[in-house]
């Protein structure tokens, strides 16, 4: 198991590496991240190369055990390249350039951008292809800015006629006809620039999509040359779990391993930096996990910068650990002294002195991570439940025209994953055209794009034996955004067995509530809100009825028969104890056994591995709770055995293995 640390020589005096490298193995850490954003030291001037310094900090730092990742330092041009070439500069929706001075202040597609990137990745990737410190290569950082400059314009004409080939098929799919938008010929055809109301939501979801084509494009640039020149040495990026404005399937498919920064920052729930592992470990498709930022101090970008209490670091440590990470890297060494980043703790403070709890939490991380982690970094996070995932859903829903601004994606999406997650159910993150063969239910919420391809999908998944759940406004549109010619939903309709004929966003003022048939849920009522439905079955079997309004006494949940499996359909939104009660009742409906019942805020999670299974307790209260073990099992942490009631204390953990013969 890696423990690392983000890194910065460059800001610091030469004379001052060689402690911080000392401090650095005493406290455990073992793997550092360097020089992504270095560039003006690397090449002070244009074509002028200083990688010597880099070399030595390598060299220093490998001769205290500790390797290096190294970083592409494409995230931040320096000024003389910005000065030179303004045209590199970035554009937003309104024409107006983004400035040098920050950091990812580039055009993607700039030609002349890609080009000296690619000198400064050759030159590091020849200078250090031989170095045996050199374990890996982070490309770039946190890749996710929009470019909206006539260079992009011209590369988005360019791939919409890859993909749709003749205009008349963009004006045709689009419906362009609409507001006499359609186009004659391809310099007509716009980014999606501040305008009068907004432009189609179909141009909205292909240029989203081009910036994808536009980043993957560009980090393959940097990809290429190090796996020409290294090719022993693999690659990966810092992706940011929750973010939504790349679709990370695609840029993780171009890479080795895929890395992820989490701050959970406070106060947090526990579910959000879960969700983040378990989005990341969905992008990445059965590739590693390494956790490239993880928070170890107060950070400097919120509205209140409260500090992480004593142990939340180190339970966050042990939550990706818990959820397939095999590597973490805290950000950062040092709290820096100046810049955009100053007031951002670090391992060690702003003095560099090593008596700050953080540095001890670490130094304690370290000498477990040392004893157990290799064992552990061999087993494996399973789940026989999976939610869909979809980031042409996030974008279509969350943009401009919606019916309703009180419930978004993602919003609709954590109410159905924090529910799973109070109820210790391990979750896989899958994109809707992915195998859902492994998995006994699969929760689709808000899956609004709809194609043939992906109803084929689902249907192959329910007929096979498979529990489906899907939820309001789903199976509305197709591929481009555009609303089905179809009763509603759509592709989905004989799946679920009903027709939706029309939904009703409710103002805040207003609740409904559902009762449930008999032997259905087991509450006798729940309240609902945001938004009902005015559902026909045809075919399904009604679970529970409105109980107001014009819809009252019509269906607001039901379950369709399918081949061997079944689909159910949520056309409301619950309360939480709706969301406790139903993921009870579709673990039932999936035969699915539930995991043991555990005191609130008290994670549970299981690493399975070949000779035993390893459990995480993972104590998110800021008080002690207690839980009652099934058998005498082995507390990897203290090396002793544990049986009987425990007690866990605030923002600590249980680390727990069970040899497999032990069962």
């Amino acid at each position: 198991m890696r423990l690392g640390v983000a890194y910065y020589p460059e800001y610091w005096d030469e004379e001052r590496w060689a402690t911080d490298a000392d401090l650095m193995a005493a406290a455990g850490i073992n793997v550092v991240r360097l020089a992504e954003f270095a560039w003006s030291r690397l090449e002070p001037r244009d074509g002028e190369f200083d990688l010597d310094w880099l070399e030595r900090a390598i060299a220093l730092l490998a001769e205290r055990g500790i390797t290096t990742v190294l970083c592409t330092p494409s995230a931040t041009p320096p000024p003389w390249l910005t000065t030179a070439h303004r045209d590199v500069l970035p554009r937003d929706e309104k024409g107006i350039v983004k400035e040098a001075g920050s950091r990812k202040h580039y055009c993607p597609t700039n030609a002349t951008y890609k080009r000296y990137c690619a000198r400064i990745t050759r030159k590091m990737a020849e200078r250090f292809a031989s170095n045996e410190s050199v374990i890996g290569w982070q490309l770039d950082n946190e890749f996710g800015d929009r470019c909206y400059c006539d260079v992009c314009c011209e590369a988005f004409r360019e791939w919409l006629k890859a993909r749709y080939g003749r205009l008349d098929e963009i004006n045709r799919r689009w419906g362009l006809a609409f507001w006499s938008g359609e186009f004659t010929e391809w310099d007509q055809v716009p980014l999606p620039w501040y305008n009068v109301s907004g432009h189609s939501p179909s141009l909205d979801l292909d240029f989203a999509r081009f910036s994808t084509w536009a980043i993957v494009e560009f980090a393959k640039v940097q990809a290429d040359i190090i796996r020409e020149l290294a090719p022993h040495q693999p690659i990966t990026t810092n992706l940011m779990g929750r973010f939504a404005q790349l679709d990370y399937y695609d840029l993780a498919g171009m890479l080795d391993f895929v890395g992820w920064d989490s701050y959970p920052n406070l106060p947090y729930e526990a579910y959000v930096p879960a969700l983040g592992a378990d989005i990341m470990r969905g992008v990445a498709r059965g590739k590693p996990i390494w956790v490239l930022e993880q928070q170890m101090g107060q950070t400097n970008w919120n509205r209140i910068n409260t500090q992480p209490r004593p142990g939340q670091c180190r339970l966050w440590t042990y939550q990706q650990i818990a959820r397939g990470a095999e590597a973490i890297f805290y950000f950062r060494w040092r709290a820096c002294r100046g810049g955009r980043e100053k007031l951002h703790d670090g391992v060690v403070s702003h003095d560099g002195l090593p008596d700050s709890r953080r540095y001890e939490e670490v130094s304690r991380i370290g000498e477990e991570l040392a004893r157990v982690g290799e064992e552990i970094e061999e087993s494996r996070v399973t789940a026989r439940v999976a939610m869909l995932y979809s980031y042409e859903d996030i974008w279509t829903v969350n943009w401009e025209p919606k019916p309703t601004c009180r419930l978004g994606w993602f919003e609709h999406f954590e109410l159905y994953y924090g529910a799973f997650h109070r109820a210790n159910v391990p979750v896989d993150i899958v994109h809707p055209a992915d195998d859902l063969s492994a998995y006994s239910l699969v929760v689709a919420p808000m899956l609004h794009i709809v194609t043939p391809e992906i109803r084929q999908n689902l249907e192959r998944y329910v007929s096979g034996g498979g529990t489906l759940v899907t939820t309001v406004y789903s199976g509305l549109c197709d591929e481009c955004a555009v609303i089905t010619d179809q009763p509603l939903p759509g592709e989905l309709r004989e799946l679920l067995g009903v027709r939706v004929k029309e939904y009703d966003p409710f103002p805040e003022s207003m609740k409904n509530a559902i009762l449930p048939e008999a032997g259905a849920l087991p509450q006798a009522e729940y309240e609902v809100d945001y938004w009902a439905e005015v559902i026909e079955p045809q075919g399904a079997e009604v679970v529970a009825r409105f109980q107001s309004d014009y819809y009252a006494g019509g269906p607001a949940v039901t379950v369709n028969a399918f081949g061997d499996g079944k689909a159910v359909y949520v056309g409301t939104v619950g309360d939480e104890a709706f969301f406790t009660d139903f993921v009870a009742w579709l673990m039932e409906q999936a035969d699915l056994e539930a995991p043991p019942a555990m005191p609130p805020g008290l994670e549970y999670r299981i690493r399975e591995g070949k000779a035993a299974d390893y459990t995480f307790l993972l104590n998110h209260n800021g008080e002690p709770v207690s839980v009652e073990l099934p058998r005498e099992l082995a507390d990897m942490l203290t090396g002793k055995p544990v049986s009987g009631k425990v007690t866990i204390g605030p923002r600590d953990l249980l680390l727990l293995r069970e040899a497999k013969e032990g069962r």
